[in-house]
């Protein structure tokens, strides 16, 4: 087994029974699992077979599983994720699978979910290229993953500056309690969106991608659902500002290769360009977010 492989299983072992609660118990967490699950399940069919590839302790099965008609099946490199999914859905169907070498005949499923899977390995083309044998004719693979270029980073410092100062005012009038995460392994990664669509466009036909949560990806840690609404709307104000993580549909077959293409590169170009515009809409909902707040969080 790879030293890569060891590190990653070695590392889900130490986080499997808390990480459903670090990463998808708070109101935005929650949101964005919401809001990932309504961009696939539009492509998901009665009928379906569907695989949850790396689907860590069933992160996304409260969801899933409110699918009607759909036959679910959970797969994971942990032993210690399958083991805390099979407690939260005894009677689900999960097993233990590498996604570089997946235990399934050839054309088994309509569609195949990968969230936040591939950044965990060193390069995603082995798995795009096991994914697209157990997938049907005109298949789908639907993911999403984080994004390396991101607008606060790409931003100005004084306007990165002034976000992070309103993150840490609202994480200290919350008392918040950073998660203190065991050390994670070198192979894990963010991905440069452009290199990803080139690699995903080499097993399959790039239908959509769409980058997210330019701003509320840096407060995954907020409590209560007023606040949690208020930062989420602030997203609306970077549209076409580069996020934290971005979604992605591909189809094994059936579409214009060039004309979806196309339509995907387009789409990176307005990111580009947005990525040179000061957001001044964006600043003046800061600088009222940073008043609002300050008068309804408590200063003690």
């Amino acid at each position: 087994m790879k030293d890569y492989k060891k590190a990653e299983i070695e590392y889900e072992k130490k986080i499997a029974q808390d990480y459903n609660c670090w990463y998808h118990s708070t109101p935005i967490a929650k949101a964005h699992d919401h809001d990932f699950v309504n961009y696939l399940k539009k492509e998901i069919q009665k009928g379906d077979r569907v695989l949850d590839l790396g689907c860590g302790p069933a992160s996304l099965w409260s969801y899933l599983t409110k699918i009607k008609g759909i036959e679910l099946v959970g797969a994971d490199i942990s032993a210690a994720m399958i083991k805390e999914a099979k407690k939260l859905y005894p009677q689900g169907k999960f097993m233990v699978a590498n996604a570089e070498k997946l235990p399934f005949k050839n054309e088994e499923f309509e569609v195949v979910i990968c969230s936040s899977v591939l950044h965990h390995l060193p390069s995603p083309q082995k798995a795009f290229k096991e994914i697209r044998r157990i997938l049907k004719p005109y298949g789908k693979l639907i993911g999403r993953e984080p994004q390396n270029d991101q607008f606060v980073k790409e931003t100005s410092p004084s306007l990165s500056g002034a976000i992070m100062s309103l993150m840490h005012m609202i994480y200290r009038r919350q008392k918040t309690v950073i998660i203190k995460e065991p050390k994670i392994h070198q192979f894990h990664h963010a991905f440069d969106i452009r290199q990803f669509v080139d690699d995903l466009a080499s097993y399959f036909v790039v239908h959509d991608i769409v980058s997210k949560f330019p701003f509320s990806s840096l407060f995954m840690r907020v409590s209560g659902l007023f606040l949690g609404r208020i930062i989420l709307q602030t997203d609306k104000f970077l549209f076409y500002y580069k996020g934290d993580q971005f979604f992605y549909k591909a189809v094994k077959d059936g579409y214009d290769r060039i004309e979806v293409l196309a339509n995907v590169n387009g789409y990176l170009r307005e990111l580009e360009k947005s990525s040179q515009k000061p957001p001044l809409k964006f600043v003046k909902r800061l600088i009222w977010l940073s008043i609002i707040l300050d008068l309804i969080l408590p200063k003690k």
